[in-house]
């Protein structure tokens, strides 16, 4: 019997490649660090735009306090439009 309650035989992985097919072709050179600060640039802006600049609503969203959201912003040189 299994966890799950039944006789149910799930087969193990056997490669991790058709598991993160779904996120697409690799990013050609760069690093890990890259790649993150690349996603972090995006998941800010998107939410800026989506609560008009509300800083609190932002940080609130993304999980960061206030002031680790202006460390970001400033690390990130995003600056609003003016």
């Amino acid at each position: 019997m299994t966890p799950l309650g039944g006789d149910v035989h799930i087969p193990p992985i056997t490669s991790y490649d058709s598991v993160f097919s779904s996120f697409g072709s690799e990013i050609p050179g760069g690093s890990l660090d890259e790649a993150v600060s690349e996603l972090e640039i995006q998941m800010i802006k998107a939410s800026l735009a989506r609560h008009r600049w509300n800083i609190s609503r932002v940080a609130n969203d993304l999980g960061l306090t206030r002031r680790g959201l202006y460390l970001k912003l400033n690390r990130y040189n995003i600056e609003k439009a003016t």
